[in-house]
């Protein structure tokens, strides 16, 4: 009999998010520094972006906060595998932001600027993504202008379907129909397919898993570098 799951992807925001050239000027990971979570760091910017290293716990989501001392101060996140990450969501307590504005707007529609107030010459802002577990990157860049800019990134992890793996047990032959939720419902996004063991478990580009021989294996199903598995166990 067919069987069929769902993997809920509620709780993550599948947002479009864009491949760029980030070594350009600069290879991300050489040029990289540490930030601890919840922790606040001063730079000065100039001519050259800052990039920041973030080791992240669980998926979930972070909030980098901002305060500049510059005209224009650009912010890009991306994750492990060098895809930026739109912001969900931006807020600002003096100046405003503007998406992708100056700077940016020629090599990034993901990327999202802060400008100053004109009369106080300062700005304060937040910017919130959606993040997977491992090593992700925020580059700040004020080019052509100076100024000294205040970084802190929070952390919060994702709670309910998605903090736990998902399992399945078929016997050897059966198969598994497995789809996905969107968000939001009309996302034309792809959804690419993977099978951390073949010999045991297979499954096409659709999400038609397949077991093949006794064993286990992680199924994933990834959209825009956010991934989600169910882990399936194959028995005689």
């Amino acid at each position: 009999m067919k069987r069929t799951i769902s993997i809920i992807l509620a709780m993550v925001m599948v947002l479009s998010m864009a491949t760029i050239s980030v070594g350009a000027e600069n290879s991300i990971m050489d040029t990289a520094k540490n930030l601890a979570l919840n922790k606040s760091e001063t730079v000065y910017l100039g001519d050259n972006p800052v990039v920041f290293r973030l080791n992240i716990p669980a998926n979930g989501k972070i909030i980098v906060s901002l305060y500049s001392r510059a005209e224009y101060t650009g912010l890009q996140v991306f994750n492990n595998g060098g895809s930026e990450l739109k912001s969900n969501k931006t807020e600002s307590s003096v100046g405003e932001w503007s998406w992708p504005g100056y700077y940016f707007s020629k090599i990034s529609s993901q990327a999202t600027t802060l400008l100053w107030n004109n009369f106080s010459q300062q700005a304060r802002g937040t910017a919130e993504y959606n993040v997977q577990k491992g090593m992700n990157y925020a580059r700040i860049v004020s080019r052509d202008v100076q100024g000294e800019c205040t970084i802190k990134v929070t952390f919060a992890p994702n709670r309910g379907a998605t903090d736990a793996i998902m399992t399945a047990t078929l016997r050897r032959g059966e198969q598994l129909r497995l789809g996905a939720d969107l968000t939001p419902a009309n996302s034309k996004d792809r959804i690419a397919w993977k099978s951390s063991n073949r010999g045991a478990v297979t499954v096409s580009s659709n999400g038609a898993v397949r077991a093949v021989a006794r064993g286990n294996a992680d199924i994933i199903a990834v959209v825009n570098g956010i991934e989600l598995k169910i882990r399936v166990k194959v028995i005689d």
